[in-house]
């Protein structure tokens, strides 16, 4: 348990950096640091006295681990967990505004859960291109589906398109077809158009 100590206490300092306790500073400068630790390239971190931590790295930062998790064990688990974030409240944000976020693992899962229906949401969004590729089966499902685009929709197959299902509403070339079968729709794409919002 910390004991009551002079505002600064210094644990080390020399040329490669400085470790102490206490704010640091004039007292009208405290921001409320109990712990910093700075070297000589300016990567710092600190504890606050409201729990947070603060960490600058002038430099690239690279964690390593789960070297050793199948070591003296007869069979694997399930589930090896090298590296666990966890956020009890709050957000996690990963801002990566001058380069790219790259994923790179065997598999790949994400899920949503919510207690309310506004909760549980999975959104994508881009100003530029979003391209889904699949080595093998692409599978979209869900209660409402819903495909819309504002210039225009293609569908490009070496091989068949299987529709299966009723066709409720349709324009434009579909009328003509519907027309000659006998299949009633009113509005050509306003059904539709307020099923896709």
């Amino acid at each position: 348990m910390a004991t009551n100590r002079p505002p600064e206490y210094i644990v080390t300092d020399n040329p490669h950096g400085i470790m102490f306790f206490g704010p640091g500073g004039p007292k009208e400068a405290d921001d409320g640091t109990q712990f910093r630790l700075a070297v000589a390239s300016n990567s710092t971190f600190k504890y606050k006295t409201d729990g947070s931590k603060m960490e600058h790295v002038q430099g690239p930062y690279h964690i390593t681990c789960g070297h050793n998790l199948q070591k003296n064990r007869d069979k694997p688990s399930k589930e090896d967990i090298a590296f666990s974030l966890n956020a009890k409240t709050g957000d996690l944000v990963f801002n990566a505004q001058g380069g790219n976020i790259k994923f790179l693992c065997k598999n790949m899962y994400i899920e949503t859960q919510g207690e309310k229906k506004t909760n549980g949401c999975f959104m994508l969004s881009s100003n530029g291109a979003v391209v889904v590729h699949s080595g093998e089966q692409l599978t979209l499902t869900g209660t409402k589906v819903c495909i819309k685009g504002t210039a225009e929709v293609n569908i490009v197959t070496d091989h068949f398109i299987n529709i299966v299902g009723e066709v409720q509403k349709g324009g434009s070339p579909l009328s003509t077809l519907l027309k000659s079968l006998g299949i009633p729709f009113a509005d050509v794409i306003a059904g539709v158009t307020e099923s896709c919002k």
